[in-house]
């Protein structure tokens, strides 16, 4: 009797050992390197809803990876027709997830490659003065770079831009405090640059157009000490 007891308690120990380590997610890798983005979306959900695995950040990071990479078909089934943004939605909850930055090898090139794609889809907004898909674009690049002013004062610009000028106001308003305390771009990404720059230059631009010049220029030598690029000090002094 007694030796059956220990059969037991090591085959429940040996169990629980296995329960214990979290998986390693080889179904979602051999998925992705197989071009299965439909099939890997189920699966990356199913992780997803599962209690035992709903804070796992790897699951999120192939989800948003999926739904990107199924986002570029010419021929996407209908109910992914907004998959690029339902990428925005999957980085975003695996940044919130990977907070010591453990899977940065496998995320970083992917995030920044999202990144460039969505700025890009905000700068063809602004340049065909699509104000309402502008913002929304804006939104969808907020979720993986929620941090970023530039795009926030971007938005602000688009808004006055369409009409909505006390909207413009206020975002102004709100954004000036941290625009103020704000000492250096450290950790800013390429992409993440490109649209402070954007940014900058397009509100000091609805500001020259308001007769604010003073009020551009104090904006202007701010946004030059955050970004000290020849070609971005060019860009500013030309407005005047």
């Amino acid at each position: 009797m007694k030796k059956y007891a220990l059969i037991l308690l090591a085959v429940l120990g040996f169990s629980y050992v296995s329960n214990a380590q979290p998986p390693k997610y080889d179904d979602l890798t051999i998925l992705f390197a197989d071009a299965n983005y439909v099939k890997l979306v189920d699966e990356c959900l199913k992780y997803n809803d599962r209690k035992s695995t709903s804070r796992d950040a790897l699951p999120y990071l192939y989800l948003a990876k999926a739904y990107y990479s199924i986002s570029q078909q010419g021929d996407r089934p209908a109910e992914y027709k907004n998959a690029f943004k339902y990428a925005a939605s999957a980085m975003r909850k695996f940044l919130r997830y990977d907070k010591q930055h453990e899977y940065a090898d496998e995320s970083d090139e992917f995030l920044e490659k999202y990144k460039a794609a969505a700025a890009e889809d905000i700068l063809n907004n602004l340049d065909a003065k699509d104000y309402r898909k502008l913002h929304s674009s804006i939104s969808t690049y907020k979720k993986v770079s929620a941090d970023n002013l530039g795009v926030q004062y971007l938005d602000a610009a688009g808004k006055y831009l369409s009409g909505d000028r006390s909207s413009y106001t206020q975002m102004l308003r709100d954004l000036s405090p941290e625009f103020k305390a704000l000492k250096d771009l450290n950790g800013a990404s390429p992409t993440d640059i490109k649209l402070y720059k954007k940014g900058f230059i397009t509100v000091a631009q609805v500001m020259i157009k308001t007769k604010q010049v003073d009020k551009a220029k104090e904006f202007l030598d701010k946004a030059q000490s955050l970004i000290q690029e020849e070609d971005f000090k060019k860009e500013c002094a030309a407005l005047f």
